[in-house]
């Protein structure tokens, strides 16, 4: 079921991710490191903006919503998180627009009139997606994506040729996030206000709003960095990191959404019926595939780093670029291993707070080492940053997770398999000869995969030789 789901919600996200890295390809074509480097910042910010604001509503509807078995108690929790989101965003876009805080922030490249429209955007953006998911819709999910990543690339082409710069490019992101939301519009025409919640809003914000804490922790971590950088070294060089960073981070972060995506619905159902030893089993499964993609995904990006750069990003950006990858592709790998499986102990046990815990603990290392590394080293300091973030709340998780939730053993087997499997793969990959870009990254994939695959069928991962023989052979 994991598997199935899992290439179901590949498929789904495969061609709006092949939209989005053109985009960023043609963004750092048409876009200079400075001019870059305000969208991102500005971009950046507008999430970290809705992770605060809004998305405690995404996970209170994530775990509460399936658990429903009434569609009046449906359309309550649906028009409660609607009417929620609507009040929250008519409070946040006047707060953003009312503070002088091109006044207060100066020093930081930030397109501050287009902040609140795209965080606003990009919480109902997400919110019909969280609908999707829960029901177990990956096609219609993926679907919204790409109309989102194909309507933002082509109004941020016509914007930036006509003349409309940054600003220009932050609007039509702004209309592509609002307009690919229509695919749910069975969700919004089933909002009643009349439904309207005030107990549901309560049980929402008790499990909810302790994230909010974690949330702007989590943000710290993710834009402290970028900040930094801008007050020592100006927008370009927080345009040359943020590529970096949103390349890696779109590549990773897509791949393990998938799984998580396919897995975390399974394992609340599992929950939800009591099924201990099938929840254990299922926790580990997880654990195995996250870990097993994670690490193929980083080892590759850092192998073939030159190439991809060469092919896709502009030449102001290519040598930054290639210099901090590796510890990009680092930090994100230990971010991952945190978010997509050690986190789940504390939503299982709905002890959110000790969660906040561990990023308190990532986004206070991420600040220390920023001011003492970003100064003097700029974007590889900030790339350092981030990996020091990530690993010390990742400890943290795997602490404290098993104090709320007891997670199943893992042992050392599993880690061994895939560290083999990633040796075998940088062995091989180093040795394949100098080619042309693209000649030299398509035979990079295909060789690194068939040995990262091989590896692990050879030493059983995952129980996958019987698994084929019962497919296959049986």
């Amino acid at each position: 079921m994991l598997i199935k789901h899992s290439i179901l919600y590949f498929i789904a996200r495969l061609l709006p991710a092949m939209v989005t890295l053109m985009a960023l390809s043609v963004y750092t074509r048409m876009l200079s490191p400075a001019e870059y480097g305000r969208y991102s910042l500005t971009v950046v910010v507008a999430m970290g903006i809705n992770a605060i604001v809004f998305q405690w509503i995404n996970l209170a509807l994530g775990r509460f919503l399936p658990e429903c078995e009434s569609s009046d108690l449906k359309q309550r929790w649906i028009s409660t998180a609607v009417f929620s989101w609507l009040g929250l965003s008519g409070v946040m876009l006047t707060a953003v627009w009312l503070l002088p805080l091109h006044d207060w922030l100066p020093q930081f490249a930030i397109v501050f009139s287009m902040l609140g429209i795209v965080a606003v955007a990009q919480a109902w953006f997400e919110l019909a997606l969280r609908f999707d998911n829960i029901a177990l819709r990956p096609m219609r999910y993926g679907m919204s994506s790409l109309i989102k990543s194909v309507i933002a690339l082509g109004l941020g082409y016509v914007a930036l040729i006509s003349g409309q710069g940054v600003k220009g490019v932050l609007l039509a992101l702004a209309l592509a996030l609002v307009i690919s939301s229509v695919l749910q519009k069975e969700y919004w025409s089933a909002a009643k206000l009349t439904h309207y919640d005030p107990v549901l809003l309560r049980k929402m914000s008790a499990y909810g709003l302790p994230l909010t804490l974690t949330f702007l922790m989590t943000f710290v971590i993710d834009v402290c960095g970028r900040l930094f950088l801008s007050s020592y070294h100006g927008p370009d060089a927080v345009g040359v990191f943020s590529v970096a960073y949103e390349f890696v981070q779109y590549i990773v972060g897509t791949l393990l959404a998938v799984v998580h995506l396919a897995a975390f619905p399974l394992v609340l159902r599992l929950l939800n019926s009591t099924a201990e030893q099938q929840l254990q089993r299922q926790l580990r499964y997880n654990f195995e595939l996250v870990l097993a993609v994670s690490a193929a995904v980083c080892a590759g990006l850092v192998l073939c780093s030159t190439e991809i750069v060469t092919l896709l990003l502009g030449a102001e950006y290519r040598e930054g670029a290639i210099a901090i990858m590796p510890w990009v592709a680092l930090a994100l790998f230990l971010s991952v291993l945190k978010s997509f499986y050690f986190d789940y102990a504390f939503q299982l046990g709905k002890n959110t707070m000790l969660q906040l815990l561990t990023v308190i603990v990532g986004a206070g290392v991420t600040l220390i080492a920023c001011f003492v590394l970003v100064p003097g080293l700029g974007i590889k300091g900030a790339a350092l940053a981030s990996v020091a973030g990530f690993g010390c709340a990742l400890l943290a998780s795997m602490y404290l997770g098993p104090k709320v939730f007891s997670m199943p053993s893992l042992g050392s087997g599993s880690m061994l398999k895939v560290a083999v499997a990633v040796i075998g793969m940088l062995i091989t990959v180093s040795v394949v000869p100098d080619f042309p870009a693209l000649a030299a990254l398509t035979i990079k994939v295909l060789l690194g995969g068939l040995v990262f695959s091989g590896m692990l069928l050879l030493t059983n991962y995952m129980g996958v030789r019987q698994r084929l023989k019962e497919r296959y052979f049986v």
